[in-house]
C-alpha cells in the first residue's frame, strides 16, 4: 500500500499489478502515475552517458567549492561527522570569559618541589571580568565569582588522547582575599595532635580562559600567556599554548553535598551529568567536575568562538607582566616562588 501510495495508485488493483510495482520500487526503470496510464519505459542510460553525467556533476562540484572558497566559506564536506563537526562551529557561544591562573600545590611537609611526584595537585583559577564583555551584553553586568578547580591528577587531560580527568570546585568567592586565602601556605594539626605544614602554591601560568556552548556540549578554553616559552613544568602538567577541554558538570543529588536551586536542578533531567550551559552550576563549592581532552587548536575546533578567544588574548598580552601576575592576585613572591612560572623549572 506504502509502494501504491508512493506513486500515486489505487490500492485495489489485482495481486500481480502489486507484485509489477514492487519490482519497480526495486528497480526504478519505470515510472507509473496511475493504474489507467500504460507503463512509460525510461530510457536507459548507457555507461558512456553515465560517464558523462558523473564528470559533468564532479564539475559543477568543483565549481561551487570553488565560489564558496573566493566567498570566504568554510566547504562542506560530504563526511557527516565532518559536516555535524563544521555545524557545531558555526553554532558555538561564548557564555563565560576572564583571566585563568594555574598553579600546584606541593605535598603536605614538601617545601622544595623537584618532580611531579612532589605534588600534591594541580588548581585553576577561574576570574570572570566583566569589562571584556562588550556593552549591552547580558553578561556585561555578570556576577564576579571567582573559582579554584582542584584536579588531583595533577595535570589537565591529554587532548590527543581525550583523557578524562575528575576535578573538583575547592573555592567560590566575590572576595579576591578568599582565594588568595587558598593560595597561601597553611599549617594545621590533625585529629592525632601532629603538626602539619602546607607550602604555598606555585604559579605556572597565566592567560585567557573562556566557556563555549559547543553543540550539545560546553568546553573549557584557554590561551596562555605567561610565560612565553613552556618548559618543563608546563609539560609535565600538560598545560599547552591553547587547548580546550569539554568541561562536564555532575549531578550534586548522586554526591548529596548540597541542593541546587529548582531552575539549575531542572537542567539535569534526572541525569548524571549536565554541560556547564549555565555557569552558576561552578559556583558551588564541592561540585565535581569532568574533563575531556578535547583540542590544541582552538579555531579548527571552535570555530569563531575560537578566533573570539584568540583575539582576547592579543588585546590582553598588552597588560600582563610576571609581576602582574602577584599583583592582581596579592601573592608574594617569597611565599609563591617564581621559577615555574618563569623558567619553567620546579621549585
Amino acid at each position: 500500500v506504502e509502494i501504491m501510495s508512493r506513486y500515486g495508485l489505487r490500492s485495489s488493483g489485482s495481486t500481480k499489478e502489486k507484485k509489477r510495482y514492487a519490482e519497480v520500487e526495486e528497480d526504478d526503470e519505470f515510472d507509473y502515475v496511475s493504474d489507467d496510464e500504460p507503463k512509460k519505459p525510461k530510457r536507459k542510460t548507457t555507461p558512456k552517458a553515465k560517464s558523462k553525467v558523473a564528470k559533468k556533476d564532479q564539475e559543477t562540484k568543483s565549481e561551487e567549492t570553488t565560489e564558496a572558497k573566493s566567498a570566504g566559506k568554510e566547504e562542506v564536506s560530504e563526511d557527516p561527522k565532518e559536516q555535524q563537526k563544521a555545524e557545531e562551529r558555526a553554532h558555538t557561544k561564548i557564555l563565560e570569559k576572564g583571566f585563568i591562573y594555574f598553579f600546584y600545590r606541593p605535598k603536605v611537609d614538601t617545601d622544595e618541589v623537584s618532580s611531579l611526584g612532589d605534588v600534591q595537585k594541580l588548581l585553576l583559577v577561574l576570574a570572570p571580568q566583566g569589562h571584556m564583555y562588550q556593552k549591552g551584553d547580558p553578561q556585561h553586568t555578570s556576577r564576579n565569582h571567582k573559582r579554584i578547580i582542584s584536579i588531583p591528577k595533577k595535570s589537565l587531560p591529554d587532548e590527543n588522547k581525550h583523557s578524562r580527568f575528575f576535578a573538583f570546585i575547592e573555592t567560590v568567592s566575590k572576595d579576591l582575599k578568599d582565594i588568595d586565602k587558598e593560595l597561601n601556605e597553611k599549617d594545621y594539626d590533625t585529629k592525632t595532635s601532629e603538626h602539619r605544614h602546607l607550602a604555598g602554591s606555585r604559579p605556572v601560568g597565566e592567560g585567557i580562559y573562556a566557556i563555549v556552548s559547543h553543540g550539545n556540549h560546553t568546553h573549557l578554553a584557554y590561551v596562555l600567556e605567561i610565560p612565553e616559552e613552556l618548559g618543563q613544568v608546563q609539560n609535565e602538567m600538560h598545560i599547552e599554548k591553547e587547548s580546550s577541554m569539554i568541561i562536564t558538570v555532575k549531578n550534586p543529588k548522586e554526591h548529596g553535598r548540597f541542593d541546587l536551586p529548582s531552575d539549575l536542578d531542572a537542567l539535569f533531567e534526572g541525569r548524571k551529568f549536565n554541560p556547564a550551559t549555565d555557569t552558576r552550576l561552578l559556583d558551588y563549592e564541592g561540585q565535581e567536575l569532568l574533563l575531556i581532552g578535547a583540542s590544541d587548536d582552538l579555531v579548527a575546533d571552535l570555530g569563531p568562538a575560537g578566533e573570539e578567544i584568540e583575539r582576547m588574548e592579543e588585546i590582553d598580552a598588552q597588560r600582563l607582566s610576571d609581576d602582574k601576575l602577584f599583583q592582581e592576585l596579592h601573592l608574594s613572591k617569597k611565599e609563591h616562588p617564581i621559577e615555574p612560572l618563569t623558567e619553567g623549572e620546579w621549585k
